[in-house]
């Protein structure tokens, strides 16, 4: 008994001293972090430096088009802000980024307008590299990757447009700065964004939370696509257009699958199933 008295204190001294030792690290590089922006605000008082957390922004997906319309946007209204883009594309440089957002989303920016931050913990938010707990594996990934992001530039207002929340305190808390974040693929329902409207008290939403969430529909650019003439004059031809990429979750089969029911329905009217043509444009 004594044996076993004397290891659970041990026990109890390792965990306490390993607590105050991490309480004292994470209160140190809170100076830090703290004081490398309060320097950048003092060299320029002016400025306000925005960053933008995406560490795929030269994938070319519909996530990187939220991210170039909404750098657009803000140099649009604030055209005295600094925009800083964090990104883990290493070997890439900004005028590559910024030519394959022109071409793929027909989005303008100027290299003098952005500067971009190379982060190199990247491979740890991977999904490949968990192949148990992968959620969480990424989401701690993604900390140790934020706060690769954060050293390198402390920056004013930090907005996150990839989902990666484990870094919210990492720039609120140790840094100081005003934290945002778009969801492009949000894990929640519209029962819990009901709940969150209504003030409704649950497991999963405390009635003390502050009211700041809003439901932000990607931008989608059609006036190119205005100015496309007709493809031929068959009047009798009925189109149907389906545009998105060729991934999983797009279930293009499901599509298929409607057009056989159409043509289960349209059984006894065969020159209607005639004039109707099913299109799939995607990359």
């Amino acid at each position: 008994m004594p044996c076993m008295c004397s290891l659970l204190c041990f026990a109890t001294t390792v965990v306490f001293c390993g607590s105050v030792a991490g309480i004292i690290l994470i209160l140190i590089l809170r100076a830090i972090l703290r004081g490398k922006r309060s320097r950048r605000v003092k060299e320029d008082p002016q400025g306000t430096y925005i960053g933008l957390f995406h560490p795929y922004c030269n994938a070319g997906g519909g996530g990187e088009r939220v991210l170039w319309c909404a750098v657009r946007c803000l140099l649009k209204k604030y055209p005295a802000c600094k925009i800083i883009i964090y990104t883990g594309d290493i070997g890439v440089t900004p005028r590559d980024i910024l030519k394959k957002a022109k071409n793929t989303f027909n989005v303008s920016v100027q290299e003098k307008d952005v500067e971009f931050v190379y982060l190199y913990r990247r491979k740890w938010v991977e999904a490949a590299r968990y192949p148990h707990f992968t959620l969480l594996g990424q989401s701690l990934g993604s900390m140790w990757m934020g706060l690769e992001a954060a050293w390198k530039f402390p920056p004013d207002i930090f907005i996150d447009t990839m989902g990666y929340a484990f870094t919210f305190p990492i720039f609120r808390f140790l840094v100081g700065a005003s934290v945002s974040g778009y969801v492009h693929y949000p894990t929640i329902s519209s029962d819990m964004l009901r709940r969150v409207k209504m003030r409704t008290m649950a497991h999963n939403n405390k009635n003390y939370i502050p009211l700041k969430t809003h439901r932000v529909y990607p931008p989608c650019d059609v006036e190119d696509l205005k100015k496309i003439s007709p493809l031929g004059n068959d009047a009798e031809r009925i189109t149907i257009m389906s545009v998105g990429q060729f991934r999983p979750e797009k279930d293009h089969p499901l599509q298929l699958q409607a057009m056989y029911e159409l043509r289960s329905l349209l059984v006894n009217d065969e020159p209607l199933w005639n004039r109707l043509r099913l299109i799939i444009v995607g990359s």
